[in-house]
Protein backbone atom coordinates (compact mmCIF):
# COMPACT_ATOMS: atom_id res chain seq x y z
CA UNK A 1 0.00 0.00 0.00
CA UNK A 2 2.87 2.28 1.10
CA UNK A 3 4.24 1.98 -2.69
CA UNK A 4 0.99 2.30 -4.28
CA UNK A 5 0.42 5.78 -2.23
CA UNK A 6 3.83 7.23 -3.33
CA UNK A 7 3.25 6.12 -7.25
CA UNK A 8 0.31 7.81 -7.20
CA UNK A 9 1.58 10.63 -5.49
CA UNK A 10 4.33 10.84 -8.40
CA UNK A 11 2.11 10.33 -11.31
CA UNK A 12 1.15 13.89 -11.55
CA UNK A 13 4.63 15.03 -11.37
CA UNK A 14 6.66 15.82 -14.32
CA UNK A 15 10.05 13.41 -14.56
CA UNK A 16 12.73 15.97 -13.86
CA UNK A 17 15.49 16.59 -16.81
CA UNK A 18 19.05 15.01 -16.00
CA UNK A 19 21.18 17.65 -16.83
CA UNK A 20 23.62 15.97 -19.96
CA UNK A 21 27.16 15.50 -19.07
CA UNK A 22 29.43 17.69 -20.06
CA UNK A 23 32.92 16.06 -21.33
CA UNK A 24 36.09 16.89 -23.10
CA UNK A 25 37.21 20.55 -22.70
CA UNK A 26 34.80 21.38 -19.33
CA UNK A 27 35.25 25.08 -19.22
CA UNK A 28 33.94 25.51 -22.96
CA UNK A 29 30.30 24.80 -22.41
CA UNK A 30 30.11 27.38 -19.94
CA UNK A 31 31.28 29.75 -22.10
CA UNK A 32 29.28 32.98 -23.78
CA UNK A 33 28.58 31.54 -27.23
CA UNK A 34 30.90 34.40 -28.85
CA UNK A 35 33.52 32.88 -26.95
CA UNK A 36 32.45 29.42 -28.14
CA UNK A 37 32.72 30.72 -31.72
CA UNK A 38 36.53 32.36 -30.78
CA UNK A 39 37.55 29.52 -29.00
CA UNK A 40 36.93 27.06 -32.09
CA UNK A 41 37.88 29.49 -34.76
CA UNK A 42 40.93 29.77 -33.35
CA UNK A 43 42.16 26.39 -33.72
CA UNK A 44 41.18 26.19 -37.09
CA UNK A 45 42.96 29.58 -38.01
CA UNK A 46 46.44 28.31 -36.44
CA UNK A 47 45.62 24.87 -38.46
CA UNK A 48 45.27 27.14 -41.56
CA UNK A 49 48.05 29.23 -40.61
CA UNK A 50 50.22 26.08 -40.64
CA UNK A 51 49.05 24.60 -43.92
CA UNK A 52 49.73 28.18 -45.68
CA UNK A 53 53.26 28.19 -43.96
CA UNK A 54 53.99 24.26 -45.15
CA UNK A 55 52.90 24.71 -49.05
CA UNK A 56 54.30 28.06 -48.81
CA UNK A 57 50.73 29.56 -50.19
CA UNK A 58 51.25 33.40 -50.83
CA UNK A 59 48.56 35.44 -48.62
CA UNK A 60 48.78 39.31 -49.88
CA UNK A 61 51.22 39.02 -52.43
CA UNK A 62 53.80 37.19 -49.66
CA UNK A 63 54.62 34.02 -47.94
CA UNK A 64 53.87 33.68 -44.11
CA UNK A 65 56.94 33.02 -42.28
CA UNK A 66 59.69 33.83 -39.44
CA UNK A 67 58.56 36.66 -36.89
CA UNK A 68 55.01 37.25 -38.28
CA UNK A 69 54.20 33.72 -38.62
CA UNK A 70 55.21 32.86 -34.96
CA UNK A 71 53.48 36.47 -33.42
CA UNK A 72 50.37 35.43 -34.98
CA UNK A 73 50.66 31.92 -33.70
CA UNK A 74 51.09 33.04 -30.37
CA UNK A 75 47.61 35.55 -30.54
CA UNK A 76 45.43 32.85 -31.95
CA UNK A 77 45.99 30.06 -29.70
CA UNK A 78 47.31 32.32 -25.98
CA UNK A 79 43.86 32.98 -26.43
CA UNK A 80 42.49 29.61 -26.39
CA UNK A 81 44.93 28.66 -23.10
CA UNK A 82 43.17 31.50 -20.97
CA UNK A 83 39.83 31.07 -22.10
CA UNK A 84 40.10 27.40 -22.00
CA UNK A 85 42.78 26.39 -19.37
CA UNK A 86 41.44 27.56 -15.60
CA UNK A 87 43.66 29.22 -13.07
CA UNK A 88 42.96 26.33 -10.89
CA UNK A 89 41.28 23.11 -10.63
CA UNK A 90 38.02 24.37 -9.85
CA UNK A 91 38.16 27.04 -12.55
CA UNK A 92 38.35 24.48 -15.10
CA UNK A 93 34.75 23.80 -14.43
CA UNK A 94 33.08 27.24 -14.41
CA UNK A 95 33.11 30.07 -16.93
CA UNK A 96 36.16 31.77 -17.28
CA UNK A 97 36.28 34.91 -14.62
CA UNK A 98 37.27 38.31 -15.85
CA UNK A 99 40.65 38.17 -14.84
CA UNK A 100 40.89 35.34 -17.65
CA UNK A 101 39.00 38.13 -20.15
CA UNK A 102 41.90 40.59 -19.59
CA UNK A 103 45.10 37.96 -19.70
CA UNK A 104 43.65 36.83 -23.36
CA UNK A 105 42.57 40.45 -24.74
CA UNK A 106 45.77 41.79 -23.19
CA UNK A 107 47.60 39.64 -24.81
CA UNK A 108 46.11 40.12 -27.90
CA UNK A 109 46.53 43.69 -28.38
CA UNK A 110 50.54 43.11 -27.40
CA UNK A 111 50.85 40.72 -30.28
CA UNK A 112 48.93 43.20 -32.36
CA UNK A 113 51.58 46.16 -31.68
CA UNK A 114 54.37 42.68 -32.61
CA UNK A 115 53.07 41.95 -35.88
CA UNK A 116 52.38 45.85 -36.83
CA UNK A 117 56.48 45.78 -35.96
CA UNK A 118 57.59 42.47 -37.39
CA UNK A 119 60.32 43.53 -39.55
CA UNK A 120 61.59 45.79 -37.30
CA UNK A 121 61.49 43.13 -34.60
CA UNK A 122 63.16 40.51 -36.97
CA UNK A 123 65.97 43.27 -37.83
CA UNK A 124 66.94 44.65 -34.70
CA UNK A 125 64.93 42.25 -31.83
CA UNK A 126 64.62 45.84 -29.64
CA UNK A 127 67.70 44.47 -27.39
CA UNK A 128 67.85 46.43 -25.19
CA UNK A 129 63.98 48.18 -25.84
CA UNK A 130 64.30 51.18 -27.22
CA UNK A 131 61.46 52.97 -24.76
CA UNK A 132 59.85 52.35 -21.69
CA UNK A 133 56.93 51.33 -23.54
CA UNK A 134 58.61 48.42 -25.02
CA UNK A 135 59.94 47.27 -21.48
CA UNK A 136 56.62 47.29 -20.16
CA UNK A 137 54.87 45.29 -22.56
CA UNK A 138 57.86 42.82 -22.86
CA UNK A 139 57.52 42.05 -19.11
CA UNK A 140 53.83 42.07 -19.53
CA UNK A 141 53.79 39.24 -22.00
CA UNK A 142 56.69 38.05 -19.96
CA UNK A 143 54.42 37.35 -17.11
CA UNK A 144 51.15 35.81 -19.09
CA UNK A 145 53.83 33.79 -20.72
CA UNK A 146 54.62 32.20 -17.26
CA UNK A 147 51.10 32.31 -16.13
CA UNK A 148 49.70 30.22 -19.40
CA UNK A 149 53.06 27.67 -19.00
CA UNK A 150 51.89 27.06 -14.84
CA UNK A 151 48.23 26.24 -16.79
CA UNK A 152 49.37 24.00 -19.42
CA UNK A 153 52.73 22.49 -16.99
CA UNK A 154 51.84 22.95 -13.99
CA UNK A 155 54.22 24.21 -11.19
CA UNK A 156 57.01 22.39 -12.11
CA UNK A 157 57.77 23.78 -15.36
CA UNK A 158 57.34 26.87 -14.04
CA UNK A 159 60.53 26.23 -11.52
CA UNK A 160 62.39 25.14 -14.66
CA UNK A 161 61.35 28.67 -16.31
CA UNK A 162 61.73 30.47 -12.86
CA UNK A 163 65.47 29.19 -13.08
CA UNK A 164 66.50 30.01 -16.75
CA UNK A 165 65.14 33.38 -15.91
CA UNK A 166 66.89 33.77 -12.68
CA UNK A 167 70.19 32.29 -13.83
CA UNK A 168 71.36 34.82 -16.67
CA UNK A 169 70.81 37.43 -13.09
CA UNK A 170 73.86 36.21 -11.05
CA UNK A 171 75.51 33.95 -13.78
CA UNK A 172 78.66 36.53 -13.44
CA UNK A 173 78.86 36.35 -9.72
CA UNK A 174 78.97 32.15 -10.33
CA UNK A 175 82.01 30.20 -9.40
CA UNK A 176 83.82 27.43 -12.27
CA UNK A 177 81.02 25.74 -15.19
CA UNK A 178 78.09 28.04 -13.50
CA UNK A 179 79.96 31.50 -14.76
CA UNK A 180 78.51 32.57 -17.97
CA UNK A 181 77.25 36.01 -19.40
CA UNK A 182 75.46 38.30 -16.53
CA UNK A 183 72.06 40.17 -17.84
CA UNK A 184 69.81 42.49 -16.03
CA UNK A 185 66.25 42.06 -15.86
CA UNK A 186 65.17 44.29 -18.38
CA UNK A 187 67.71 42.80 -21.17
CA UNK A 188 66.44 38.78 -19.87
CA UNK A 189 62.99 40.15 -20.60
CA UNK A 190 63.55 41.93 -23.65
CA UNK A 191 65.51 38.83 -24.71
CA UNK A 192 62.19 36.61 -24.54
CA UNK A 193 60.25 38.67 -25.84
CA UNK A 194 61.98 40.27 -29.04
CA UNK A 195 65.01 38.00 -29.10
CA UNK A 196 65.86 34.95 -30.78
CA UNK A 197 66.14 33.12 -27.63
CA UNK A 198 62.69 33.40 -26.57
CA UNK A 199 59.56 33.28 -27.79
CA UNK A 200 60.69 33.69 -31.41
CA UNK A 201 63.56 31.06 -30.77
CA UNK A 202 63.28 27.40 -30.06
CA UNK A 203 59.77 27.67 -28.55
CA UNK A 204 57.59 29.38 -31.40
CA UNK A 205 59.09 27.12 -33.96
CA UNK A 206 58.44 24.15 -32.77
CA UNK A 207 55.28 25.15 -32.30
CA UNK A 208 54.89 26.44 -35.94
CA UNK A 209 56.48 24.19 -37.63
CA UNK A 210 56.54 21.56 -35.88
CA UNK A 211 53.79 20.66 -33.22
CA UNK A 212 50.90 21.53 -35.32
CA UNK A 213 52.28 19.55 -38.44
CA UNK A 214 52.68 16.49 -35.56
CA UNK A 215 48.90 16.59 -34.99
CA UNK A 216 47.40 17.19 -38.21
CA UNK A 217 48.97 14.56 -39.98
CA UNK A 218 48.57 12.08 -36.83
CA UNK A 219 44.72 13.33 -36.92
CA UNK A 220 44.76 12.38 -40.36
CA UNK A 221 46.48 9.16 -39.79
CA UNK A 222 44.16 7.98 -37.48
CA UNK A 223 41.08 9.34 -39.31
CA UNK A 224 42.38 6.94 -42.20
CA UNK A 225 42.88 3.95 -40.63
CA UNK A 226 46.74 4.09 -40.77
CA UNK A 227 46.93 3.77 -36.76
CA UNK A 228 45.00 0.67 -36.40
CA UNK A 229 47.45 -0.51 -39.39
CA UNK A 230 50.75 0.79 -37.54
CA UNK A 231 49.35 -0.83 -34.04
CA UNK A 232 48.39 -4.62 -35.45
CA UNK A 233 52.08 -3.82 -37.25
CA UNK A 234 53.69 -3.36 -34.23
CA UNK A 235 52.00 -5.84 -32.28
CA UNK A 236 51.92 -8.86 -34.85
Amino acid sequence: MPDAIAANSNAGQSPQKEEPKKSGLSRYWYMPWPIKVIFLASAVVALVLFLLVWFAVPVGGRVLSGTFYIYLLYATLGFNVFMGLGATKAQKKKAPPWFDYVLAFTLWGAMVFFLLNHETIAARQWEPPPTTFHVVLSIIVGMQALEAARRIGGWGFIGMLTFAICYPLVAGHLPGIFYGVQLNFIEVMADFTYGANGMLGIPGRLLGYLVIGFYFFAGIMMGSGGGDFFLKLAVG
